[in-house]
């Protein structure tokens, strides 16, 4: 499970930030992620209980979504990455073995007693069997794959298909979301991968995760950059922070989107600016709205990191 929590500002606006919570019935940032850690980390947790944390939780973001902010791997971290999150945790590579069995079987049961009107957790109950290895939710898997409407129920049904075996006729519906999937998230500097420069910032997590599976696993030759795509898929999640109520985050949000560019980030921008200006006490957020939509528009610097050239695989 990823380590999330609230930092200090990386260089060209990306930042490990939390977020005040924009309603009383808001849970704060790294909320979950600490629930989970306290529960399930530390000890023996037994097959039954991990199960019961997992939906727990689960059900609780479903019904309760967490405010939004920024994480290591880029951003936002909303409720759709959290619920990714807590549906992996109910299995992960630590266990294995009869553990595992037992995660399956406890999932298995639970599942039976759903209610049939309960779809949205059936999918997330489809996809922490496929964490187990069990194929036999596979077809499931596969057509919330291609078919979801929510981008994170995508790549997560995506990561439950690849703990099952290699199957040949499973290639080409990679290879369409090589091509398809909008699920967008923003690179971070912290990204081992590749520098955040603007033509690789905004990127599909699906698509990357497809086609290293068709590469590696499969040996088909995948074109470079397989895994980038349009700002203008992230903006939408992005427009919002820039209202909440921490000044920090607005401005970190709006320096971001300069560097973004592209005409969705520059409609957000001014959208702000509109919104805002002549407002009492938004004075200096406007100002930086508007050296953000500068910067949108100017040609984007040679990114340079000092002990990390272009290219390198890692940071120092």
């Amino acid at each position: 499970m990823a380590r999330l929590r609230p930092g200090c500002v990386l260089a060209m606006g990306m930042v490990l930030l939390g977020l005040t919570a924009l309603a009383s019935s808001a849970k704060a940032p790294g909320e979950v992620t600490a629930a989970l850690r306290k529960e399930l980390e530390g000890g023996n947790v037994s097959a039954t209980k991990r199960v019961d944390v997992c939906l727990r939780l689960l059900k609780e973001e479903m019904d309760s979504p967490s405010v939004a902010y920024f994480g290591e791997g880029g951003g936002p971290i909303d409720s759709g990455y959290l619920q990714e999150v807590i549906m992996g945790s109910a299995c992960t590579f630590a266990q294995q073995g009869s553990e595992r069995a037992e995660i399956r079987n406890a999932l298995a049961a639970k599942l039976s007693a759903l209610l049939p009107s309960d779809q949205g957790m059936r999918e997330r109950m489809w996809v922490m069997m496929g964490y187990t290895g069990d194929t036999s939710v596979r077809p499931q898997l596969l057509d919330m794959l291609e078919k979801h409407p929510e981008g994170f129920m995508r790549f997560s049904a995506l990561l439950a298909l690849r703990q099952m075996p290699d199957d040949p006729t499973f290639v080409p519906v990679l290879q369409r979301v090589m091509e398809n999937d909008t699920y967008a998230r923003v690179r971070s500097l912290a990204d081992d991968r590749k520098p955040a420069g603007r033509a690789n910032m905004v990127y599909s997590p699906a698509r990357w995760i497809a086609s290293e599976m068709v590469r590696l696993r499969y040996h088909l030759p995948v074109k470079a950059g397989a895994d980038v795509v349009d700002a203008k898929y992230v903006v939408p999640r992005l427009d919002p922070l820039l209202y909440g109520d921490d000044a920090i985050t607005a401005e970190t949000t709006m320096r971001l989107l300069g560097k973004m560019g592209g005409p969705e980030a520059k409609a957000a921008l001014q959208g702000f600016i509109d919104k805002r200006t002549g407002a009492e006490g938004a004075e200096a957020l406007v100002k930086i709205a508007k050296e953000a939509l500068a910067a949108a528009d100017a040609p984007e610097p040679e990114l340079k990191m000092e002990g990390w050239p272009v290219g390198s695989k890692s940071a120092p």
